[in-house]
């Protein structure tokens, strides 16, 4: 995913603010996102990372840390701690054994007064570790902070400068954990923990000390080591930073299409489509034979080159959730970056298969085809009963209270010379206070409709209703009853927007799914895709959204466990509303049959004018070694060696051109005289001197992918405004005083 996600670099010599191993240590979300994305065990739900907002009031919280200490505490098995000492209601806690004497699992069991988070945990362990010190018994973290109870860092040791950090394993260390269990893994390359890699690793003689399939054992982490390469914990094999999933190849990849824009800039992501040649003990599978990190130690005994035998498998698999997302611009830009994505994953006798899935789709024939270059078949396939198509169930009347089962009620709002906050205030305050008093009168089922939400259109009208939520809606409500108004409070109102961090995005969804714990929540169209809280049954939404695939997504949130009501608002002084709300009846009788068809042109002018060069160069620096070793810098100047590998990029476009449905598909002649252009213009510039793919933050030499900069002071560009996102319409321009 984006930096704003997760780093992209576990470490980074430019910024260390920037990596993932620092921002692990120092506890709190970097300049880069959180590499900490898992926060919950999945095989026993404990506790591995708590974020800014990942604790709850009036609830015990059972944090686990492996901590290193040389005294015994054979005699503290529970140890309460005062108020005083940590600033809490109560702590409890408790130690356990690990086969390494040297360390124990220190179990911190609390509650809170009010909601919390990573703050709070870090002051708790401070007050604990001070309060063990004052009675002799020293206690240092083995985890990566206080806050990451469940990240370790995996480190080598060399002759002179001691232990260095060089990546990351998450390991769950609660008591009760099913992942508690002997565990013995190795790869190809072998990996360290705290040991000389020169010493540690075997020798490199074909077949010598390696397993029967070619692999070599992985060291355990000290802390949970029962021998050198025997843990007591199995790990949870996720990997979240950019740099582990290039090193180590992970059997599934989940990503968004926003990083496809990485792929010429990236000739490492290669490996992702098995085109690794050289194994490392630190670095894992890589591809650069030169111009790569030097490897530590005597390069003989530490790296070796991938054989044409054990070569990686490329992606077979590629599933593609919300089709009907990719559309549009993104879509066009999309379609053509998936020509990349088709070329590197295709073998001589095999392609990968596509699995895509969406709810609201039509002409989905041509969208495929312009996208994929695929054929499609749905599945299942179209019944005998044309009134259930499993996609769609044409039901019998049933009365609008029968909430039973899962669905929903549409009421639309119309207020004809009302100001326009006027009818979404008094909207929300009666669903809020109806849901308070159905509480207290003990109703069943009343938690599905406590938490109302508010779908906005714009971030602007989001902004507006949150100053409503806690201004005028209370007003309201106490108007509605003086006797006993519901209290909403500033705590307890949740967002899922735009505006707010994505490290905090799991800690709201965690609390959007305790029951009763959120009186509100605001929205806009990023509740349309991939929130599914079960809970949630009310919904105001404010604007009409822009398309009928978005208004189907965004409502379908609410109303999944039980019947669910949607509550649309219409201003009376927009055509488009008022036209909704004339057809309301029959439009949401049969809302499958206003989706409009998406708009795909990968091979549109546009497009091909912004993206065509960038997905060539990917193309060729993530290939398997032709001619030339596009992965290597210095083939920035178009060495004659890969004159076959350009070839076969060319031919390969021309030919996916060709696959676009009637109506988008270019003359195959104008498309290989486009996509000869580009390489004729780079290697015009690359004839100069100096020319590399990319600079970071400097405009010293001609580029293959430029940048505003090096536009700016008149550098010699082959590809300008190479998108890095393929959500990012032009470049940011700065303006001075």
């Amino acid at each position: 995913m984006g930096s704003a996600v997760t780093p992209n670099h576990l470490k980074d010599g430019q910024d260390e603010r920037r990596e993932a191993i620092y921002t692990l240590r120092s506890g709190r979300a970097g300049k880069q996102g959180d590499p900490a994305q898992v926060i919950t065990c999945p095989a026993c739900d404990g506790v591995l990372a708590v974020l800014e907002k990942g604790l709850a009031a009036s609830k015990t919280h059972a944090v686990p840390w492996v901590v290193e200490t040389g005294a015994d505490l054979a005699s503290l098995r529970a140890v309460q701690i005062g108020h005083g000492d940590v600033g809490t209601g109560s702590l409890r806690i408790t130690f356990d054994e690990l086969p390494n004497a040297k360390y124990k699992i220190l179990l911190a069991e609390f509650s809170l007064s009010y909601p919390d988070g990573g703050e709070k945990v870090a002051s708790i362990w401070k007050g604990i570790r001070e309060a063990f010190k004052a009675r002799g018994i020293g206690l240092e973290l083995a985890c990566m902070s206080a806050t990451r109870p469940g990240y370790f860092a995996r480190r080598y040791a060399t002759a002179r400068s001691g232990l260095k950090e060089y990546d990351f394993d998450i390991v769950c260390p609660g008591r009760d954990c099913p992942l508690s269990s002997d565990w013995m893994g190795g790869t190809e390359y072998g990996r360290v923990a705290d040991t000389v890699p020169s010493a540690a690793l075997p020798p490199a003689e074909p077949g010598e000390a390696e397993w029967d399939d070619g692999n070599r054992p992985i060291e355990a982490l000290p802390c949970f080591a029962k021998s050198a390469h025997v843990s007591c914990r199995v790990p949870v094999t996720a990997m979240t930073v950019d740099d582990q999933i290039y090193r180590h190849a992970p059997t599934v990849v989940i990503a968004t299409v926003d990083k496809f824009a990485r792929l010429p800039f990236e000739p490492q992501a290669g490996i992702l489509f098995g085109n690794a040649e050289w194994r490392h003990c630190l670095h894992g599978y890589y591809r650069l034979a030169r111009g790569h990190p030097e490897p530590h130690g005597r390069p003989e005994r530490l790296y070796g080159e991938v054989g044409l035998t054990r070569r990686l498998a490329p992606p077979s698999l590629i599933i593609q959730d919300e089709l009907h997302l990719i559309e549009g611009p993104l879509g066009s830009l999309v379609g053509l970056y998936e020509a990349c994505i088709d070329f590197l994953a295709s073998g001589k006798n095999a392609k990968p298969k596509y699995v895509a899935a969406t709810a609201t789709i039509k002409n989905g024939k041509d969208q495929v085809r312009s996208l994929f270059a695929r054929g499609l078949q749905v599945f299942p396939p179209a019944g005998p009963n044309v009134s259930d198509r499993f996609f769609v169930r044409e039901a019998e009347y049933a009365h609008p209270a029968m909430d039973a089962g899962a669905g929903r009620l549409y009421v639309g709002l119309l207020a004809p010379g009302k100001g326009a906050p006027t009818p979404l205030v008094q909207a929300w305050a009666r669903m809020a206070q109806t849901g308070h008093l159905a509480r207290k009168s003990g109703a069943p089922g009343i938690d599905d409709f406590w938490t109302v939400t508010g779908y906005f259109n714009a971030i602007r009208d989001l902004a507006g209703a949150r100053a409503l939520y806690m201004q005028d809606i209370p007003v309201w409500i106490r108007q509605i009853d003086p006797a006993d108004p519901r209290n909403l409070q500033d705590t307890k109102v949740e967002e899922l927007s735009g505006r707010i961090k994505s490290s905090e995005i799991p800690a709201t969804l965690e609390v959007l799914e305790r029951e009763f714990a959120a009186d509100g929540l605001l929205t806009t169209s990023m509740f349309g895709t991939g929130v599914d809280i079960r809970r949630i049954g009310a919904m105001v939404v404010v604007g009409q959204p822009k398309t009928a695939s978005a208004y189907i997504q965004s409502t379908g949130r609410v109303g999944r466990r039980r019947g669910g009501i949607v509550l649309v608002f219409y201003r009376a002084s927009r055509p488009r509303d008022l036209s909704h709300y004339e057809y309301f009846g029959r439009n949401h009788v049969q809302l499958h049959r206003t989706v409009e068809p998406p708009t795909v042109s990968p091979f549109s002018s546009g497009t091909l004018d912004r993206c065509l060069g960038p997905v060539m160069v990917g193309m060729l620096r993530n290939k398997r070694r032709g001619g030339a070793d596009w992965a290597l810098e210095e083939s920035a100047s178009v060495p004659a060696s890969g004159e076959a590998d350009i070839a076969q990029v060319i031919k390969y476009i021309a030919d996916r051109s060709q696959a676009q449905p009637d109506g988008a598909k270019p003359a195959r002649a104008d498309m290989e005289n486009r996509a000869r252009a580009c390489i004729d213009r780079w290697k015009s510039i690359a004839a100069g001197e100096g020319i590399r793919y990319v600079e970071y933050n400097k405009a010293d030499s001609a580029v293959v992918l430029g940048d505003p900069l090096h536009e700016s002071r008149g550098k010699d560009v082959v590809f300008y405004s190479a998108p890095q996102s393929l959500r990012d319409v032009e470049g940011e321009a700065g303006f001075e005083g």
